[in-house]
């Protein structure tokens, strides 16, 4: 890592508007928006030719990276700053590339430090495509 690329461990969870899945400022990133309500956070994107990995199918590693940020986002919104410890995903179906794909990330349940989430990629005829369950800790 150069010098001024390094981890300012002080500021890990500063935004600098520069993170991939929803940094303004990336100019290869997602931009993803959100939208909150009760201990929810929703974002929907329709994935282009560059988020393929098969033909026509949204590269499994960018949905877990939204799934991610959707439970994230959840919990920033509601609670406070937390970094993914562990993460599962279950791929139902495939995403297709040109849909728009809702992604719905909420808090299970919180026991101290340790906060539970879950997050689903759901297809335009309501079916789920992908589902996430994961940990984060409280910073």
């Amino acid at each position: 890592m150069q010098k001024d690329q390094s981890i300012d461990e002080a500021n890990i969870l500063a935004d600098d508007r520069h993170c991939f899945a929803c940094g303004k400022t990336n100019s290869i990133g997602l931009k993803l928006g959100f939208t909150y309500k009760a201990e929810k956070a929703n974002t929907s994107i329709s994935f282009n030719v560059d988020h393929q990995g098969w033909v026509g199918v949204v590269h499994g590693g960018l949905v877990s990276t939204v799934l991610d940020e959707c439970m994230a986002h959840t919990i920033r919104k509601h609670i406070g700053s937390a970094v993914t410890a562990s993460m599962n995903v279950r791929f139902r179906r495939p995403v297709p590339v040109g849909e728009l794909i809702l992604f719905v990330g909420e808090i299970v349940r919180r026991r101290g430090k340790v906060i539970e989430t879950r997050a689903s990629a759901i297809l335009p005829d309501q079916t789920v495509a992908a589902e996430a369950t994961a940990i984060f800790m409280l910073i």
